[in-house]
């Protein structure tokens, strides 16, 4: 059997499909409420959120718009149902399928990543841990284990476990890749939705910044970073100055600059989600694709 591999589609809130990169055509999921909006996606699954206006209260599912299936999360909506206006879900990530593991992670200190198995319990930090766990910007799976990185560049394995009653919990972390203890308190970086960003420079006289993203991606088995460098000249858009890619290695401990190409790949990178897709078709290789614009570095 021969599979073509076509570009993803991106997802709006309001649960709109646009078709990417050329006709941009729009396509609605059926079967869902009028309240519902998408917080984030993984694979072939949105995280949805349904506000309840009687009770006031948030419930979270997830929803695969190909095969019409619901997955309810009432563990999530005990947890975080009600909260203020300015919460956010910066980033969903799924492990494998729904009744498996499910990553959250908000835009509150209080709970900066949320592990939750549908049926089975909802994992949340101890206060003396969160510190750390804070500081951690991207999240991606690498086999059964989670890694992160944080706002310095360091590199942390979550070892992830199930209790007796199959709710998923994290047993321990350790560095992978780690720099200079005194980075992690530096105070240029603003979290926003699935990235953090660092304001290196400002020309007030063309009223534009240049600003460094992060991007945390798996491919063919090997985790990459991407640093981006783009002007936000604020009233013309984004313009993206410089990407470098990097891969973590395991062994030497180090980000190795990636320099000949992506193995055939292509990514598309968002602020919500970022995944590899193998070239071909309509996908072109070692393509870097960034949702927020159409004008993208090859």
């Amino acid at each position: 059997m021969h599979w073509i591999s076509v570009p993803p589609f991106v997802v709006l809130p309001d649960c709109c499909f646009l078709t990417y990169p050329e006709d941009w055509s729009q396509r609605c999921p059926t079967s869902l409420p009028d309240d519902v909006r998408c917080v984030g996606s993984t694979d072939n699954w949105l995280a949805l959120v349904c506000l309840d206006q009687n009770k006031k209260r948030h419930r979270y599912m997830m929803y695969n718009p190909f095969s019409y299936v619901t997955v309810q999360l009432p563990e999530l909506d005990a947890l975080i149902g009600i909260v203020p206006k300015s919460f956010n879900i910066r980033k969903v990530l799924m492990r494998s399928t729904p009744d498996d593991i499910i990553i959250l992670m908000p835009n509150n200190r209080n709970y900066p990543i949320i592990l939750v198995r549908a049926g089975k319990g909802v994992w949340v930090l101890e206060p003396q841990t969160r510190a750390l766990f804070a500081r951690i910007i991207g999240v991606a799976f690498l086999g059964d284990k989670l890694y992160g990185i944080t706002e310095a560049e360091d590199l942390i394995c979550l070892e992830i476990a199930f209790d007796a009653d199959g709710a998923p919990k994290v047993t321990s972390t350790h560095y992978v890749i780690r720099h200079n203890e005194d980075e992690d308190e530096t105070n240029n970086y603003d979290i926003v939705p699935g990235v953090a960003c660092a304001y290196d420079d400002v020309d007030f006289h063309l009223f534009r910044l240049m600003i460094t993203t992060w991007y945390f991606v798996k491919m063919r088995g090997k985790l990459l970073m991407l640093r981006r460098k783009f002007h936000d000249p604020l009233y013309h858009g984004e313009h993206t100055r410089t990407v470098e890619v990097f891969e973590a290695d395991m062994t030497s401990q180090e980000w190795m600059p990636v320099t000949d190409g992506l193995d055939g790949n292509a990514l598309f990178l968002s602020k919500l989600f970022s995944k590899s897709i193998p070239a071909g078709g309509e996908i072109e290789e070692d393509a870097i694709h960034f949702i927020d614009t159409r004008h993208n570095p090859k």
